[in-house]
């Protein structure tokens, strides 16, 4: 939510929030060091910063977390530039990196260094109509879980710098740096050209004046070498190109999940609502031939165009890779690696439209959605997920079983296709019991549901256990459960995690009178 608001680029570790730490050794012990800085090494050498910006410092006390933060940093900045260190990650397709310097930004300042560098970051911007002390508070305010809505700053906003490694700066955090395409050569400089006349030609009412130049760009573009900083620039102009024609892209589907081994209808549709000249070369959709169409596209007419997909057998699951095992091995290959760093991973399924325009060929990439309209925010998205054809979701997480008496547990199934008949389990260990053994279900459609439930009794002494609860279709065991985050700030996400509930066997005696909590 907040990067929709200030355009940054968020990344992650795969290591997880485990609640407060006192101490930075603490939470790398529980993370696994190494783990934790092959994370932030790989960060650095896929994205190549110039400039790295702890938030943090090492010095006690704070919070372990925050703490271990700015440790990996100083670490990974070193590791990141050795070949030695994690070569695993340069067999992927990654070179080493050296970033030119690593600054501390104080927001606590202990002792004052020398070297500080303070600069003030509340500018004006026109374009936003917003200083940066008022977006950024726009941004921090939606975090929301944590109560950090915080007011609007504006005038001077001073922010204080410390070198930790790497070059010092004296009079700005960028200093020295070459930031612009020159830093490519000859073939750099011609595109910085192209751009800054696409910049001059683009105009409020008329932005596809700049399309021309853009082009030039995008042709340019092709002479400067495969990396991270050109990946990412062809990618943007696509869309850039895209947009100063006006050009929309949306593929959406009937249904929010598609289970393994059905048939999924998509409709793709494409609007050019700026004046040029612009054909509908092809349509790719996942697991399909390219569909060739080569369709003149025409001011403000849309064009739809529908296939159905077949959703492979075999096809993963909407897991997300951060839920996964922590500490699991990593393969660094491009086929299988975890897109660690990502905050969501690569979309489910998606569509490739070409479109061909001043000779060249631009793509836009459309997550498959799922859409419908909400009476009272309107129009709403989620992306389609692949999901089991059923899922089994506990009401709770875990349940109690005091002084030998036995407990219900309620578990919601949840159809995600049609015609769906069921056999539902809740295996428990030998000595232990469980009524009824299993439960039948029938399902008309996709997306009912129904609440089955179960009593469970421990034997005497009995243990703690996590037990697994099973749906069977078609010869096929299930054990998926379904959580749906909805906000309105946030996008929609359906999550799937193994279905697990806990059973505590335990002996209370209650005192007389009221218990007060």
């Amino acid at each position: 939510a907040a990067r929709r608001l200030d355009g940054a680029l968020q990344l992650f570790s795969s290591v997880r929030d485990f609640g407060y730490s006192k101490r930075a050794d603490e939470t790398l012990a529980a993370w696994g060091h190494e783990a934790a800085l092959a994370d932030v090494v790989w960060v650095i050498r896929t994205f190549q910063p110039d400039v790295i910006i702890t938030r943090y410092d090492e010095h006690p006390p704070n919070h372990g977390h925050h703490t271990a933060s700015a440790i990996l940093a100083r670490k990974a900045f070193t590791a990141a530039a050795d070949p030695n260190r994690f070569p695993e990650q340069l067999r992927a397709g990654v070179t080493p990196w050296r970033a030119d310097r690593l600054l501390h930004n104080v927001w606590r300042i202990r002792e004052k260094s020398p070297d500080t560098l303070t600069i003030d970051v509340g500018d004006y911007d026109v374009r936003l109509g917003l200083s940066y002390g008022e977006l950024a508070a726009l941004s921090r305010s939606q975090n929301k879980s944590q109560g950090f809505g915080t007011p609007a700053v504006r005038g001077p906003l001073l922010e204080s710098f410390v070198p930790v490694a790497g070059t010092r700066p004296t009079k700005d955090i960028f200093e020295g740096l070459a930031l612009g395409w020159e830093r490519f050569g000859s073939a750099g400089t011609a595109l910085a050209r192209a751009l800054e006349e696409a910049r001059t030609r683009l105009e409020r009412d008329a932005p596809e004046r700049a399309l021309p130049s853009l082009l030039k760009a995008n042709r340019v573009l092709e002479a400067l070498p495969n990396q991270p900083r050109t990946r990412d620039a062809r990618a943007m102009l696509d869309a850039l190109i895209a947009s100063v024609a006006g050009v929309f892209v949306r593929a959406t589907a009937p249904t929010p999940a598609a289970s393994p081994g059905t048939r999924l209808p998509v409709s793709v549709e494409v609007v050019m609502r700026r004046p040029a000249t612009m054909t509908l070369k092809r349509v790719v959709f996942a697991g399909t031939d390219a569909l060739e169409l080569n369709a003149q596209l025409h001011v403000n007419e849309k064009q739809e165009i529908s296939r159905e997909v077949i959703v492979p057998s075999r096809a993963n699951l909407s897991w997300p890779y951060w839920l996964r095992a922590s500490g699991a091995v990593r393969n660094w290959g491009e086929g299988g690696r975890d897109p660690v760093g990502e905050p969501e991973g690569p979309p489910p399924f998606a569509v490739d439209v070409d479109l061909m325009v001043g000779g060249r060929t631009v793509r836009v990439t459309a997550p498959l959605q799922y859409a419908w309209t909400d009476r009272v925010l309107g129009e709403r998205t989620q992306l389609v997920t692949v999901t089991p054809p059923v899922t089994i979701t506990p009401a709770r997480k875990a349940t109690m079983l005091p002084n030998g008496a036995a407990t219900r547990v309620t578990l919601r199934v949840r159809a995600w296709k049609d015609e769906l008949k069921a056999i539902v389990r809740l295996p428990v260990p030998q000595a232990w019991s469980v009524r009824p053994a299993e439960a039948p279900v029938a399902l008309a459609q996709a997306g009912d549901e129904t609440l089955v439930h179960f009593e469970v009794t421990a034997p005497a002494a009995a243990a703690a256990v996590s037990l697994t609860p099973e749906v069977i279709v078609d010869g096929r065991t299930w054990s998926w459960r379904e959580d749906v985050i909805d906000y309105p700030h946030v996008p929609v996400q359906r999550v799937l995690q193994p279905a697990a509930i806990r059973f505590v066997p335990l002996s209370i005696r209650l005192p007389q009178g009221l218990v007060g909590y």
